[in-house]
């Protein structure tokens, strides 16, 4: 690739100029001042363009700094040759946004549709920060790219780095080396979870038709009884309305005949029996203490007399024992402690003549409560005079009684002739509500579980299609990592390693010019032999440290570009050399210049390269 010409309308202090580059070294000796920067700058805005101007931007950029000061149309057109075709690019720039600039490409004099503003990147394969790093040359440029500058200006290494960092750290979400935190294990975990719970509710969903059957037939048998139930319920209403209403009206009536004050209900009738069997109960109760009183009373005087026994066996044993009878002694100890148990658990059978009289105490309080009762239900009744019989009344009451009991044995015989299985039928149905209950509830709660169950078997479909996408995703990931791996060592190995081979194409010409030997390891690091002794190449002079710079891009461009090669822009970048390197450096140019072109600009006949 060669620049041919360039016409400027206005771009800073150039305007209305035009300039041909028709030779391999293209050489532009002009004093300080004069344009040489302004036009290295509008050869690079003519193919890359330039940046808007940013609102309280602090750094004065190329848009502002060459937009004319006689705000002429900012721009111009710049031809070159590619590839056999012929180019002509034509752009005018805004004075602040790049949104507003025109642009204009030509191939053979045929317009072009350029999508981009970027045109160099497409012509050369190369964006701009590229080639500022290796086909622009100033005098500031004395530093040999480092293996990781080489990577982020040419290779973009340095994006290749990010990218495996992000597909690490994404490798390391999905399936981390240590630990259970990835979501392929944690999706892993509730994949297997559903499944067994899915696997419990299907065994416990079979049980279910089982426990409907048993509802269904336990409610079919308490439909029946229930129906039995009411029959019975119309015989005892029929039964009743004949044979119990007449005997019942009889009772009724001679209840009013006895009570003036009005009708007790059946409440009080059977309170009133109550009392009354209360009494007779006391009674008996009464009479049986007075029989057990006698009774303790009686043992009470056995029982003094044989503690006077066991009294007399003890004083016996110690006689036996004191005068050496020994055997004796021991019979007659241990039949005293016999006796001694023997009237222990005795006394512990009899009861004290205390709690008997306590017993018959209380026993005649509640008859006196009793009668007291029934002196107050009377009173309700009758008129109470001093003189009044109670015992005479009590009978009557007694009588009423009988006559309400015979009343209740009419109901018993209905309630038995007409409700001989009805108790049993009511326990049954009982029974049968409670099972029903029970297994209403197991009904509800295995439906409520297995309700749960489509919502899991569709839960484990979107588990599995996860893990399914986690995995491709793990296997995708992992494949882009390793293959960018090997783009990474195939760049190296096809861009790398010949951009050390093309350094040491140079190495001759540099060491004759520098007049030391120039090593380059594996690394691309730069040193020269001093004293048999390798030393750092930043140990040169400024001057020496330029050639070096400059003879390491050339090896980055022939390690780039096989065939056609870019031109080269150099903006004074040999102010440091002394006269002889200076011609030295000549040489190189000269011999560079042979299969790429060369734009030079010097401000000193001294530093002529033609």
């Amino acid at each position: 690739m060669r620049l041919l010409a360039c016409h400027i309308e206005n771009y800073g202090k150039l305007s209305q100029k035009d300039f041909d580059f028709v030779n391999n070294i293209v050489e532009f000796n002009w004093v300080n001042g004069s344009g040489k920067t302004t036009l290295v700058s509008f050869i690079k805005a003519m193919l890359y363009g330039l940046s808007s101007t940013k609102i309280n931007a602090k750094l004065f950029d190329d848009r502002q700094h060459f937009f004319p000061f006689n705000y002429g149309k900012f721009g111009g057109s710049l031809t070159l040759e590619s590839g056999g075709d012929e180019y002509r690019i034509e752009r005018f720039f805004d004075k602040k946004s790049a949104i507003s600039d025109s642009l204009k490409v030509y191939k053979n004099g045929v317009v072009e549709d350029f999508v981009s503003a970027d045109v160099g990147k497409k012509l050369l394969d190369i964006d701009e920060a590229t080639f500022l790093k290796i086909a622009y040359f100033d005098a500031s440029d004395t530093e040999i790219c480092t293996p990781s500058g080489i990577e982020s200006h040419i290779h973009n290494y340095e994006d290749g780095d990010m990218a495996k960092k992000v597909l690490q750290e994404q490798l390391k979400k999905l399936r981390p080396e240590r630990g259970k935190n990835g979501k392929i294990f944690i999706c892993q975990e509730q994949v297997r979870r559903l499944r067994e719970e899915i696997s419990v509710l299907q065994e416990t969903n079979m049980g279910l038709e089982k426990l409907y059957e048993e509802k269904n037939k336990k409610q079919k048998e308490l439909l029946l009884n229930e129906s039995n139930l009411k029959e019975q319920l119309v015989l005892e209403s029929k039964l009743e309305d004949r044979m119990f209403s007449a005997s019942k009206q009889h009772a009724i009536n001679v209840l009013k005949d006895m009570f003036i004050t009005g009708m007790p209900t059946d409440d009080d009738y059977e309170r009133i029996d109550g009392y009354i069997k209360t009494i007779k109960r006391l009674e008996e109760e009464n009479g049986k203490i007075k029989e057990e009183f006698d009774a303790v009373m009686k043992k009470s005087k056995r029982t003094k007399l044989l503690i006077a026994v066991d009294a007399f066996m003890i004083i016996t044993a110690a006689v036996l024992l004191m005068v050496g009878q020994l055997l004796a002694a021991a019979i007659t100890v241990m039949a005293s402690g016999v006796m001694a148990v023997y009237l222990y658990l005795s006394g512990k059978k009899i009861k004290t003549i205390s709690e008997l009289n306590d017993k018959r105490r209380k026993n005649i309080l509640r008859c006196d409560f009793c009668l007291q009762e029934i002196h107050d239900f009377m009173s309700q009744y009758i008129q109470v005079r001093d003189d009044i019989d109670y015992e005479r009344e009590l009978e009557k009451i007694k009588t009423a009684a009988n006559n309400y009991a015979g009343i209740k044995a009419i109901e018993s015989e209905i309630q038995a002739k007409s409700k001989g299985d009805f108790t049993e039928i009511n326990a049954n149905n009982n029974k049968l509500k409670t099972e029903i209950a029970s297994l209403d509830r197991q009904i509800i709660r295995i439906e409520t579980e297995i309700e749960s169950l489509d919502e899991k078997m569709s839960e484990l479909v979107v588990q599995e299609e996860m893990l399914e996408e986690y995995k491709n995703q793990f296997y995708v990931i992992e494949a882009a990592k390793n293959a960018l791996f090997e783009a990474e060592n195939n760049l190296k190995n096809k861009c790398s390693d010949p951009i050390k081979e093309n350094f040491f194409k140079y190495s001759e010409v540099i060491e004759d010019a520098t007049g030391k030997k120039i090593i380059m390891d594996d690394k691309y690091n730069v040193y020269f032999e001093d004293v048999g002794e390798r030393q750092n190449h930043k140990h040169l002079s400024q001057g020496e440290q330029s050639i070096l710079a400059f003879c390491f891009k050339m090896a980055l461009i022939d390690s780039l570009y096989e065939d056609e090669k870019p031109f080269v822009l150099l903006d004074d970048p040999f102010v440091n050399l002394d006269g002889e390197n200076m011609s030295k450096m000549a040489k190189i140019i000269k011999n560079v210049s042979k299969d790429r072109q060369v734009i030079y600009f010097c401000c000193h006949e001294s530093r002529n390269l033609l």
